[in-house]
């Protein structure tokens, strides 16, 4: 089923070996599940828009929705506050020419 959820870690223990740090989530980060899916074992997954899982996380294609919560709609504000005084910082400090 595709979706459109924003969602927050809560538990980003017990990393399994097969999925690289770069494609691993972190606690307190907001995400956005784009589709739910059952798995191989029949569990259901998310898939996650900002981290793609594929063949090289195998057997991994999605991750476990234990381990988020739906993020409230202030929280997903602030973040994107958050991210934009961060990118009027960059552009501040590092101007790109044209």
């Amino acid at each position: 089923m595709n979706v459109n959820i924003a969602v927050v870690c809560i538990n980003d223990s017990n990393k399994p070996a097969e999925i690289p740090a770069n494609k691993w989530i972190v606690k307190d980060e907001i995400y956005t599940v784009i589709k739910v899916i059952t798995t191989m074992d029949n569990r259901t997954g998310f898939i996650l828009k900002e981290i793609p899982l594929g063949e090289d996380t195998f057997p991994y294609d999605s991750f476990n929705p234990n381990r988020f919560v739906p993020a409230t709609e202030s929280l997903v504000k602030e973040k994107e506050e958050l991210d934009n005084a961060i990118k009027e910082l960059i552009s501040d400090i590092c101007p790109i020419e044209n």
